[in-house]
C-alpha cells in the first residue's frame, strides 16, 4: 500500500474555512514515524521553490 501526496502551493480563498496548505515533506515525514508498512512519497516536488541540498 502506498500513500502520496501533491507538493504544491496553494492559496486558500478568504473565508474559506479549511485549514491552510501543510508542506508535503513534513507531512510525509510525520506520517513516516507512525508506519512501517506504508510506502510514502510525492507525485511531484517542484525543483524551482526548494533548495537542491535540503531536496537531496
Amino acid at each position: 500500500a502506498g500513500w502520496f501526496r501533491s507538493d504544491h502551493y496553494l492559496a486558500m480563498g478568504a473565508g474559506d474555512p479549511l485549514p491552510g496548505p501543510t508542506d508535503a515533506w513534513t507531512t510525509l515525514a510525520g506520517l513516516a514515524r507512525e508506519t512501517e508498512r506504508v510506502r510514502l512519497g510525492t507525485l511531484v516536488s517542484p525543483v524551482t521553490f526548494r533548495h537542491p541540498g535540503i531536496l537531496a
